[in-house]
């Protein structure tokens, strides 16, 4: 059953706000954020470009480096990526079984390492190039959050820059949600083709992922496919919300 999720969570210093995820089951698009609402204005121009280049494209990498599929993920500033942990490794949110024919368990990385390849772009009209690798430095698979930071070149023959050319994205608080706020999302879905895709829509209502009886997570009519997990959701601001996710669930 193909789930369309997202989460945020404030976790290892690189996130504010307490865990949000969000799931619903198929036919519904669906998103999940941490946030913050705006001013009620539209997204300026200004801001929509630096969410465009902050979000990268996240290669998803097995033992050998080769790669299983890919991700979206939003630069925080000084390498440090955050995404899904199914972006990652393996999380029994939306299944017991690895479907990835590697057999990792729940909280484990696809790469023994935790690594994956980081393609971000300059231009949203390009292809995002894959250049950094990263490594996973944090994280929590009970709430499908990853952390990753950039280690080093793809490219043998390259130095690693001291300062890491993606524009740094600002995170909000996640306490404020309210139903009708407005989100919009950045990411790579498949069906998007290559390059950046941007959409939008409202928070439309809650969900209670982890089933402790508080809301964790919330739901969206902004249009979230394969490939947007682990990606970028901010409000009117600029500022981030959130993290788009697209996942399979498992019949049980």
């Amino acid at each position: 059953m193909a789930v369309a999720s997202v989460a945020t969570v404030g976790y290892g210093g690189f996130l504010a706000g307490p865990p949000i995820l969000v799931r619903e089951v198929v036919g519904t698009l669906v998103g999940g954020l941490l946030f913050a609402p705006g001013k009620g204005n539209a997204l300026e121009k200004q801001d929509l470009q630096k969410a465009l280049l902050s979000t990268v494209k996240i290669l998803v990498l097995d033992p050998d480096l080769e790669v299983l599929g890919t991700c979206s993920g939003t630069h925080l500033g000084e390498g440090v990526i955050v995404t899904n942990w199914h972006c990652v490794g393996h999380t029994d949110l939306y299944g017991n079984e690895d479907d990835t024919g590697l057999g990792v368990g729940h909280g484990e990385t696809y790469n023994p390492d935790g690594i994956v390849a980081i393609a971000p772009q300059n231009d949203p009209r390009q292809i995002p190039k894959p250049t950094y690798f990263a490594q996973v430095v944090s994280g929590e698979a009970d709430v499908d959050v990853a952390v990753v930071k950039i280690s080093g070149m793809i490219d043998p023959k390259a130095n690693l820059p001291a300062a890491i050319p993606i524009p740094a994205m600002t995170i909000t608080d996640s306490s404020k949600v309210e139903i009708g706020d407005p989100v919009y999302v950045f990411g790579y879905p498949g069906v998007g083709g290559q390059r950046i895709t941007f959409t939008k829509g409202e928070i439309s209502g809650f969900e209670d992922q982890t089933n402790d009886g508080e809301p964790d997570s919330f739901k969206t009519d902004a249009a979230i496919n394969p490939g947007n997990s682990g990606g970028l959701a901010t409000d009117d601001d600029g500022d981030q919300i959130g993290i788009p996710t697209f996942s399979s669930l498992s019949q049980q």
